[in-house]
């Protein structure tokens, strides 16, 4: 049961994610600046549409009540919010 509800709660917080990422491609955010370098911008296009669709998958595991198959999309998860973390470091600071 505890299970079911953290997924659930992952899953939120990883669409949510998506949707920040997605809807700020054009806004400039902390410190990063992606209405003024292209690349950025599209690097948040990409991974704001994989988060969402990722959140959205999540469900899936949860339904089926398949333990395994929600253990492989947490590590593909966290290597791609660590992919996108390590992206998102070249353009830390950039104007």
């Amino acid at each position: 049961m505890l299970v079911n509800v953290l997924t659930i709660i992952f899953a939120v917080i990883m669409f949510g994610i998506g949707v920040f990422v997605f809807t700020h491609q054009k806004k400039s955010f902390l410190v990063f600046h992606p209405e003024s370098i292209p690349a950025l911008s599209l690097l948040m296009k990409v991974f704001g549409i994989i988060f969402i669709i990722c959140g959205l998958l999540f469900l899936i595991p949860l339904f089926l009540n398949n333990e395994q198959l929600l253990f492989w999309m947490l590590i593909i998860a966290c290597f791609l919010v660590i992919g996108f973390q390590i992206a998102m470091a070249q353009y830390f600071g950039k104007k």
